[in-house]
């Protein structure tokens, strides 16, 4: 006895023979369905692989553009202040101008010229040379910490602790910036 369905096949016998008949039928279906996963998983692995490679251009062309788009915005370098110093401190500021006329858009050429002009006691060129050096490495604590030290000799406590809040907020550890905030607040009466 066998059973019929309404369109005509007949669900007990012969059953066998369907499931083959839709097995063969469905087996383009399935292969392309298992080859567009496998492919769809080599498309994502491509992708991803693109993504990141394009982030990686992406990062590298802005460390090397950064420094030239900061430069635009950088306080002119100021002239050197050579007149009445000893040979041996002219040459030493000399050699420090050349290395930030060489690599204007390196921090560490400008801090270290305002490092130089610090210690011979031209702190307002220093004060350049160290705003110059910020705005090249803005996350470097160093160039904050050592205007803050120019700007406090030259009585601009205001100035001085802003430079010190933002060397202590980029390294919170390094303790002198602490120490010369906490002597402009004690100073101000606002340290509790």
């Amino acid at each position: 006895m066998s059973t019929w369905h309404y369109v005509g096949f007949d669900l007990a016998a012969g059953s066998e023979y369907r499931r083959q008949s839709l097995a063969k039928s469905l087996q383009p279906v399935l292969s392309v369905s298992t080859n567009n996963n496998k492919k769809k998983k080599a498309d994502i692995g491509y992708n991803v692989l693109m993504g990141v490679a394009v982030v990686a251009l992406v990062a590298a062309a802005w460390s090397y553009l950064a420094p030239h788009f900061a430069s635009s915005k950088l306080p002119p370098l100021p002239d050197p202040p050579v007149a009445g110093v000893r040979d041996a401190i002219r040459s030493q500021i000399e050699t420090a101008y050349d290395a930030v006329r060489q690599a204007p858009t390196s921090a560490r050429a400008n801090g270290a010229l305002g490092m130089v002009l610090h210690v011979n006691g031209k702190l307002d060129e220093a004060v350049i040379c160290y705003e110059r050096a910020r705005a090249l490495a803005p996350a470097s604590f160093e160039w904050q910490h050592y205007a803050g030290l120019a700007l406090q000799r030259l009585g601009r406590d205001a100035e001085a602790q802003q430079r010190f809040t933002d060397a202590v907020a980029r390294n919170p550890g390094y303790v002198a910036s602490s120490l010369m905030l906490a002597d402009i607040e004690l100073a101000n009466g606002e340290a509790a």
